[in-house]
């Protein structure tokens, strides 16, 4: 009898254990974490118990579809369910990696910083995934500016919306490069760039746009005082980005900054690139703008103490506001973070068994 009963039990236990073998559903997609951080729910209600707390770029297996929500499997086997809108697909992880790769190439604007905690976005919307933020202490360089419409966010690299129309609602976005070397869209409005007070106070109210050393002075002190080439908008940069450039030197005389050179009613567009070293007797640097209505061109002039010289005028050609997909430096840079993690990887395993 006694046998009988704990074959019984055997049987059972096995018939459980391939019921629970069977229950593990096989992956029908992937996903990656999109926002900084998201709670993988045990079930569907929005105060269901957290199973886990995954990171921005985790791989997920997604195991069913219901609605927007999904029931995925993390890396460490727990199953729960999220926000399908807070995933990315594999295409749009190696869309936002390009993206990064893209970025770090793109010559800075100057430095900013946001009024308050700031979110950076995936893509220049509210709605988007928000990867990232900088906080009141910290900086991003200013990379591009660019102005959209308010409404849905689609995801992935879907087709875009029509651009912004005369009266809808639209939003002024930054391109900013974080100190980790990613970069991503955060609100213009929200950020204000570290040109120094006593400069940027000849801005006369207008928006400081960019900003870039041009060159030193030793003051009465022997100390180094930085000149400043920079430009501003006295209108959101719908069209183009700055309508106004000027150079402010320190005056060792009079100890105090004023205006070397100014040219207004201008349609300026980024890159404003400076050429040389701050520590150059001359100071070469290119702006890309037009006069009035006319054509856009990429002009480059030498500022020589408190001379400005005009060096060269040549057609300006648009640069690419995304990664070009043919770019063979975005795929070696892919390459080689590919293998990076490849490495760390098997540093760890031989960590691991010392071989």
């Amino acid at each position: 009898m006694r046998a009988t009963l704990t074959l019984t039990l055997l049987l059972a236990l096995l018939a459980g254990g391939g019921c629970s073998r069977r229950k593990r559903l096989p992956p029908v997609g992937e996903g990656f974490v999109a926002p900084i951080s998201l709670n993988v729910r045990q079930d569907l209600a929005p105060r269901s118990s957290i199973v886990a707390s995954l990171k921005h770029g985790e791989r997920l297996d997604i195991l069913v579809h219901r609605r927007r929500f999904v029931k995925v499997r993390t890396a460490a086997d727990a199953e729960g369910w999220v926000d399908s809108r807070q995933l990315m697909s594999t295409q749009g992880m190696q869309r936002l990696r390009r993206f990064h790769s893209w970025a770090k190439r793109l010559p800075s604007q100057g430095k900013a910083t946001p009024l308050d905690l700031l979110n950076v976005h995936i893509d220049p919307n509210r709605y988007a995934p928000s990867f990232s933020q900088i906080s009141p202490e910290g900086t991003g360089e200013v990379l591009l500016r660019m102005v959209t419409r308010r409404g849905a966010y689609v995801p992935d690299g879907a087709p875009s919306p029509p651009p912004p129309g005369p009266h809808d609602v639209k939003d002024d976005w930054t391109l900013v490069r974080l100190s980790d070397g990613r970069s991503g869209w955060a609100l213009s409005r929200m950020m204000t760039m570290n040109l120094p007070e006593s400069v940027g106070m000849f801005a006369q109210g207008h928006r400081i746009t960019s900003f870039h050393q041009l060159g030193s002075v030793k003051d009465r002190n022997r100390r180094q005082v930085s000149n400043y080439l920079w430009t501003t908008s006295s209108a959101p940069p719908e069209g183009f980005n700055f309508d106004r450039f000027r150079v402010t030197v320190w005056n060792t005389r009079n100890r105090r900054f004023e205006t070397a050179h100014i040219e207004s009613n201008i349609r300026g567009f980024y890159p404003v690139t400076v050429h040389t070293k701050p520590e150059d007797p001359v100071q070469r640097f290119t702006l890309n703008y037009a006069e009035g209505s006319g054509p856009v061109y990429e002009r480059t002039f030498a500022m020589d103490g408190r001379k400005l010289t005009p060096l060269e005028k040549k057609p300006w050609r648009a640069p690419l506001l995304e990664p070009d997909e043919s770019d063979t430096m975005i795929a070696e840079a892919e390459d080689q973070q590919e293998k990076s993690v490849w490495d760390k990887a098997r540093e760890k395993v031989k960590g691991w068994t010392g071989r």
